[in-house]
């Protein structure tokens, strides 16, 4: 950019602009609000949600991949069991059963299956600390007591990682029992994914507030 020089006059004294005493109130207060809190939503009201959510896995599908920033071509998912067929070289697709604790060692957003009072719904995981989950349901953001989403969830899961395929350790089981994984020294795909937790893209969210 260009240099600006200040020249001394003796007649005359620079004075720094002042700005307007309502322009400096309106930047204090808009520094001062608070971001809207993030609603809480007990196990009864998850369980009314999922029923009237629906089965269809696409609207949560179509979630994760706005988080990966990835256009819906990107991958070809089944309406039945969610599983997905990635159709660009770098995007891997994995499917599952786990605990949570699994889930909050791969680092990624999630879809979970969970389980209704009447019926299932797939639901994107955002977010997991030690007390709650953050968690996205039919367009809509809650946080919601880790217990009470276990006790809600079926244990499936389903997303997908980007990156190349990853060069394995030497010793996969130890690898495996550092990030919090079954240490049973087979490269499957959660395995896959941990080796590229370290590539671009959406993280969990480790503090809720």
């Amino acid at each position: 950019g260009s240099i600006g020089w200040a020249i001394w006059r003796p007649a005359t004294k620079a004075v720094a602009p002042v700005a307007p005493q309502g322009a400096l109130l309106q930047k204090q207060a808009e520094s001062m609000v608070a971001k809207p809190a993030i609603p809480r939503l007990e196990a009864e009201a998850l369980a009314a949600m999922v029923d009237r959510a629906g089965s269809s896995p696409a609207p949560a599908w179509d979630a994760l991949l706005a988080e990966w920033k990835l256009p819906a071509s990107t991958i070809a998912v089944d309406p039945a069991s969610a599983a997905c067929t990635a159709t660009v070289a770098d995007v891997h697709c994995v499917q599952g059963r786990a605990q949570l604790d699994t889930l909050q060692a791969l680092d990624r957003p999630l879809l979970l299956r969970l389980h209704g009072q009447s019926g299932d719904a797939w639901t994107l995981l955002l977010g997991l600390d030690a007390r709650d989950a953050r968690i996205m349901l039919s367009g809509k953001t809650f946080d919601i007591d880790r217990l009470a989403l276990q006790s809600a969830w079926l244990g499936g899961y389903a997303g997908l990682w980007r990156g190349p395929e990853p060069v394995l350790p030497a010793d996969i089981a130890a690898f495996q029992n550092a990030r919090g994984l079954n240490a049973d020294g087979v490269a499957g795909p959660e395995t896959l994914m941990a080796l590229a937790g370290d590539a671009p893209g959406p993280h969990l969210l480790r503090v809720l507030e």
